[in-house]
């Protein structure tokens, strides 16, 4: 008697789950992108701030809020080469540059200046030495695609731009 109960409760969940499947129904494959206040990123912060390292933070805070949490701005940061105001979202580090500076002992022929990569031309970007032709094209055809730069570690994202290159670039260009 047991048996034939348990057959039944099992026939009746079967029968009940195969109802709720249907064949025609498409399942889409979507990403969450929005985080929700709770929700904890992992993030490396570099360069001029008082406490480079890793930093777990609330995930809808933006770059602003992280260097806070790293003790702030060295002075020799840059401030011109990033936006506090940039989520963090879809971040996994943040590198903060320093102003460019020389020696006062050495002679300096030319004034050290960083290009802008939301504004400078595909021949400007060209005339910089580590910036090939081709990757000055893919900088301002991404920039013409997704907007202005946010951030300089947004450079990864372009084409022909790995990290060896990305390195390179990180200390000569600025987003103002």
């Amino acid at each position: 008697m047991l048996k034939i109960l348990a057959v039944v409760v099992i026939a009746i969940i079967g029968l009940f789950v195969m109802t709720q499947i249907d064949p025609n129904i498409q399942v889409e494959n979507t990403i969450v992108s929005e985080y929700r206040s709770g929700d904890y990123l992992t993030i490396v912060i570099e360069g001029q701030v008082v406490y480079p390292g890793a930093y777990s933070i609330e995930a809808t805070k933006t770059i602003g809020d992280l260097i806070d949490a790293s003790g702030g701005l060295l002075e020799s940061a840059d401030e011109n080469a990033f936006n506090r105001d940039t989520p963090l979202e879809g971040r996994d580090r943040v590198y903060i540059p320093s102003k460019v500076s020389y020696n006062p002992d050495c002679e300096i022929l030319d004034t050290p200046k960083k290009i802008n990569i939301n504004t400078a031309t595909v021949a400007q970007l060209a005339s910089v030495d580590v910036i090939s032709n081709s990757v000055a094209e893919a900088i301002v055809a991404y920039r013409e695609e997704n907007g202005p730069f946010l951030a300089i570690e947004d450079l990864i994202n372009v084409k022909g731009i790995g990290t060896k290159t990305y390195e390179k670039l990180r200390d000569i260009v600025t987003l103002k």
